[in-house]
């Protein structure tokens, strides 16, 4: 059971915030992945204190996390251009380097939403910080090697 707070479109998606019973905790839903839906009338209230703004501030994508995570990357000069061109939620720092290169720093509570969407860009994508994070990209990198090296 589903307290509806909020629908919010993102990324081509409708997704609906609302106080999930199971879990007793805010969460948020892509409506695409509902099977059925039954009204079932009864009230409820917002929460006390829930402010929609703040809820989605610093997010990259939907997915709020409590921890706010800043992120420094850098991306070759290959693509810094349409690092620059696209439109983002959280509102990154721009650097241009001196080589053509762009670092992007980044305060987000989306960190995976974040990775998902660095990953994208390969090797004209580099994690600098935080360093727990470019650890975990490092052994994702690895484990992809393993697979890719085993032969069928």
């Amino acid at each position: 059971m589903i307290d509806p707070y909020y629908l919010v479109p993102r990324g081509g998606h409708l997704y609906l915030i609302g106080y999930c019973h199971e879990r007793e905790d805010l969460r948020t839903f892509r409506l695409n992945r509902f099977q059925s839906v039954e009204l079932t009338h009864k009230k409820f209230y917002i929460e006390d204190g829930f402010d929609i703004d703040a809820y989605l501030a610093n997010l990259w994508g939907i997915t709020a996390s409590s921890k706010e995570v800043t992120f420094k990357v850098r991306f070759s000069k290959k693509v810094a251009r349409y690092i620059k061109e696209e439109r983002y939620e959280s509102r990154p720092d721009f650097v241009d380097q001196e080589d053509g290169s762009l670092l992007l720093i980044v305060t987000t509570r989306g960190a995976d939403e974040f990775l998902r969407w660095m990953k994208q860009f390969g090797k004209d994508a580099e994690l600098l910080e935080p360093v727990e994070y470019r650890t975990r990209m490092l052994d994702e990198i690895r484990e992809m090697e393993r697979r890719y090296r085993q032969k069928n």
